[in-house]
């Protein structure tokens, strides 16, 4: 199949998908998040035995982008201010989050897992879906303090998971020691590059905003175009497309009082990488085979990320200015697992050991969990905080 037959095949998978997920939510009145990943999985046990699958996998490299555009609306909500006012508590979710990361892998050593591979699913499972928590906070139009939190809580946890990540899928002697490993420090100085990479992003986009002063239009397509060229140019030079994004969106924030820069969200491209995303997670729902003793594991590690999180923010819930009852929330708000999860699954079957496809049979299983109650527990903790202005 040629380059060009492949990418005109990428247009009409996109257009079938999302009629298959506006079918569900239009006539079925099933939620946005829902009826994407509903059409997802339909769309992908019924088409691929006639489109065959080169269509679909040419849709990778947009996923990427997609993900790394909801990065971007991440680091547009994060206030630096207001994590700097309450940098012990933050403070404290960085322990947190630690805490969770080796709990998880003794969890999974427990069940039979190599080190490198339980390190490596561990650091994905303590990272918490930003397009999940993103869209359900929009979509419900929540505003509060438990929803800044939740937000700055995911933006953590999607840092700290992919540096762990990235520094336990490449060190070359793996134990707990790795962490001290050659190859970490570079994994660390490749993301500080990353992030250097979205401030200068920043500087340059504040500066052309400040002298032309576009109209919101213009703005729009320039902002658009800054996105594709850090995300594509992160890929290049191997960086992290995603923290770039990220750290793009924090400090063009950060300038908003003093430069044209344009609302909060992107809105349309914003809307369908979010659709995107979810029948993204959908359509590799139908790649789904687990066994019973996977879905056991599964269960016990969502466990885990429900329970350490409530111990530790109960524990200290004084020392914040969170109520117990909107402390005890944040817990159930922060399981959800959907494309980053997803797109560095797949760096797991390049190791390609039957220990590694044995971690991503259980990924998948708790993928599989987290897609079917995240959503309804997400919304299920704004609501009981009354923070929804619906």
């Amino acid at each position: 199949m040629t380059i060009q037959s492949s990418l005109l095949g990428v247009p009409l998978v996109i257009l079938v998908i999302i009629v298959f997920s506006q079918f569900f939510k239009i006539f079925l009145k099933i939620p946005t998040i829902y009826s994407g990943i509903i059409g997802g999985y339909i769309f992908s046990i019924t088409s691929i035995p006639v489109i065959g699958r080169i269509q679909i996998d040419a849709l990778y490299p947009f996923i990427s982008l997609f993900t790394a555009i909801i990065f971007y609306e991440l680091g547009r909500r994060i206030n630096l201010g207001w994590v700097l006012t309450k940098k012990l508590f933050f403070v404290a979710i960085v322990l947190m989050f630690i805490l969770m990361f080796n709990v998880l892998i003794q969890a999974l050593l427990y069940f039979n897992l190599d080190f490198r591979s339980a390190s490596l699913i561990s650091a994905i499972l303590i990272s918490t879906s930003p397009a999940f928590v993103l869209y359900s906070i929009k979509e419900l139009k929540s505003e509060g303090y438990l929803t800044e939190s939740i937000i700055h809580i995911t933006g953590i946890s999607n840092v700290l998971g992919l540096l762990l990540f990235s520094i336990f899928f490449d060190i070359s002697n793996y134990n707990s020691a790795a962490i001290f490993s050659p190859e970490s420090v570079s994994e660390i100085i490749r993301m500080i590059i990353s992030c250097m990479s979205g401030f200068l992003t920043a500087l340059i986009l504040n500066a052309i905003s400040n002298f032309f002063r576009f109209d919101e239009n213009t703005q729009f397509i320039v902002i658009s175009l800054f996105i594709v060229t850090v995300f594509l140019l992160s890929m290049q030079f191997n960086l992290s497309g995603m923290i770039s994004l990220l750290t793009l969106g924090l400090f063009t924030k950060i300038n908003n009082q003093r430069v044209n820069l344009h609302k909060s969200d992107l809105g349309p491209i914003s809307n369908f990488s979010y659709l995107m995303i979810f029948i993204f997670a959908g359509y590799h729902l139908s790649e789904l085979s687990f066994t019973y003793k996977d879905f056991f594991i599964a269960s016990a590690l969502i466990s885990i990320k429900i329970i350490l999180p409530t111990l530790f923010l109960m524990l200290g819930y004084k020392f914040n200015t969170l109520s117990f009852k909107k402390t005890s929330l944040i817990s159930i708000s922060l399981i959800s697992l959907s494309s980053v999860a997803i797109l560095l699954s797949t760096d797991l079957h390049l190791i390609g050991s039957e220990a590694s496809l044995k971690a991503i049979s259980i990924l998948w299983s708790v993928i599989f969990i987290s897609e079917l109650i995240s959503p309804v527990l997400l919304s299920l903790s704004l609501k009981l905080s009354r923070e929804v202005k619906l």
